[in-house]
């Protein structure tokens, strides 16, 4: 599904829900600064991600955890993106047990958020 370049600066958290088979999902170059927590609650067979040129500042815990088939993950240029979750980063859990290519060059520093 391709949304970039639309100007969006808020999603629904249910915007997504009947939309389960997407396999790539572009929402690069909108205005987004948040994205709610069950927003990618259903998209478990979702393999690429682009969230680039945005304005995220953090992504809560849990907002990647059902992304069970996530192969590619794009956050660059998020200028003020700082708080990233460490589960990102856990081996056992979505999305990095699938995750080939992670990007956030152009990022703020991103400091992994624990707990």
């Amino acid at each position: 599904m391709r949304l970039g370049g639309n100007q969006i600066a808020a999603l629904a958290e249910d915007v997504f829900l009947h939309n389960t088979v997407l396999k790539i999902l572009r929402l690069e170059n909108n205005r987004l600064t948040d994205l709610p927590t069950s927003l990618f609650s259903t998209q478990t067979a979702l393999e690429e991600l682009h969230l680039q040129r945005n304005f995220l500042t953090e992504l809560r815990e849990g907002i990647f955890a059902k992304l069970d088939s996530i192969k590619q993950l794009y956050l660059q240029v998020n200028p003020d993106l700082k708080l990233v979750p460490q589960s990102i980063f856990d081996p056992e859990a979505a999305p990095s047990k699938t995750l080939t290519e992670m990007s956030m060059l152009g990022s703020a520093s991103a400091c992994v958020k624990t707990g």
